[in-house]
């Protein structure tokens, strides 16, 4: 009956993790897990006992069917044969029905435009300060966040609410570059508050809130019961239906928390702010860049930008 009630909750947990994980939190679905395998190993152990192993072990004189041994040949036999790979390859936005590529970006990034608008609210914001009105020079501020974690995303989140204070600090921010976790807390930043919410702190609430309990229990559900298992039988997909990774699982896990995420990320991340103008330009990177380091080499015209 037990094992019964925890295959059952196994197959939910493969079919919905985003669902069934943030209901039996990161604990319960340790626990289930567990349980699953030290019944099935003892089953196994015990149906062991009462019958002969195959041929072939007992000419290699296994007197008992050896379960682990048998498990771990899977995986690196599953492992030398799957060299096409394509698992985990990155989520792409579905093709529409004819096969044709999605459209390019309704907003696409003109850099002198994005320039002119930006230097024009940094004016109006300097003009309209009595501080700062008689500052001849126009600050461009660019930020670079580092990696680590979710820990990164919350203090870089939390490093921007508090430098963009300071009057038209907001407005003076040309561009951010983060790397992994830093990366997402300049996201949660540049896309502000919700409807509601206090904007002094939004890059703290923003990374505060993906970092919650639901979306742990569902990238854990989805590890051990959709990428563990896939490492043994390697199949990426029956037909059509392609349920994905854990990544997968994560990502839709923040774009249920956060709908924002759901939208283009070119077209949410140009539209300018209702109360600083333009947003910042993102460069997002990943901390993977291969053997050798990956250089970006840019040309500025002073007079223009």
């Amino acid at each position: 009956m037990l094992l019964a009630a925890a295959i059952v909750l196994g197959v939910l947990l493969t079919v919905w993790p985003g669902v069934w994980g943030p209901r039996l939190r990161s604990l319960g679905v340790l626990v289930v897990l567990l349980t699953t395998v030290t019944l099935v190993a003892g089953w196994l152990a015990r149906r062991s006992e009462f019958h002969l192993p195959l041929p072939a072990l007992r000419y290699l004189r296994f007197r008992l069917t050896p379960v682990w041994l048998l498990v771990v040949a899977a995986l690196v036999l599953e492992a030398q044969l799957d060299t096409a790979g394509g698992y985990h390859e990155v989520r792409l936005k579905p093709r529409s029905a004819s096969g044709a590529a999605p459209a390019a970006p309704a907003q696409p990034y003109e850099a002198k435009a994005f320039f002119g608008a930006w230097r024009a609210a940094v004016q109006a914001c300097m003009d309209a300060d009595k501080t700062l009105k008689p500052t001849t020079a126009v600050p461009m501020v660019f930020v670079a966040a580092p990696g680590g974690g979710i820990r990164a995303a919350y203090w870089t989140g939390a490093a921007m609410d508090e430098t963009t204070r300071s009057p038209c600090a907001r407005e003076m921010l040309f561009g951010a570059s983060g790397v992994s976790g830093g990366s997402l807390g300049l996201v949660g930043h540049g896309l502000g508050p919700r409807e509601g919410e206090p904007a002094a702190s939004a890059g703290r609430d923003f990374a505060a809130r993906l970092s919650g309990e639901d979306t742990l229990a569902s990238d854990l559900a989805a590890m051990f019961y959709r990428d563990l298992p896939r490492a043994l039988h390697g199949i990426n997909s029956l037909g059509d239906l392609r349920p994905g990774d854990r990544a997968t699982v994560f990502e839709r896990s923040w774009e249920n928390l956060d709908e924002r995420l759901q939208d283009d990320f070119f077209t949410s991340s140009l539209q300018s702010r209702p109360d600083a103008g333009p947003r910042p330009v993102l460069l997002l990177n990943g901390t993977d860049a291969g053997p050798r380091p990956v250089l970006l080499l840019n040309g500025t015209d002073v007079n223009s930008g």
